[in-house]
């Protein structure tokens, strides 16, 4: 995929806090910061999907939903790994 350079605008405090995880991340910020965007646009596409389910077959059942939660957890902590390997050596 083609990258592009950008520019953004964001607060001292949320660049600071970007810098620190990025760096404990081990790397670049950019990289983290694409990364946080990607994530951000995963969600809201899930979402937009989960809308539309529902808009077609009724609402989610609580066992599909704990079902749902359970595997994003797995998914996030499987991302975690793939992301900080400092934790796993820790």
């Amino acid at each position: 995929m083609a990258s592009r350079k950008v520019t953004i605008t964001i607060s001292e405090e949320l660049l600071k806090h970007a810098k620190e995880l990025a760096k404990r991340a081990g790397m670049p910020l950019s990289t983290w910061i694409a990364g946080a965007a990607e994530h951000r646009a995963r969600t809201e596409d899930g979402l937009a999907a989960v809308a539309e389910i529902e808009r077609e077959e009724g609402p989610i059942t609580p066992e599909e939903r704990a079902w749902a939660r359970a595997e994003l957890a797995r998914v996030d902590a499987e991302m975690r790994g793939a992301l900080e390997p400092e934790r796993q050596a820790g």
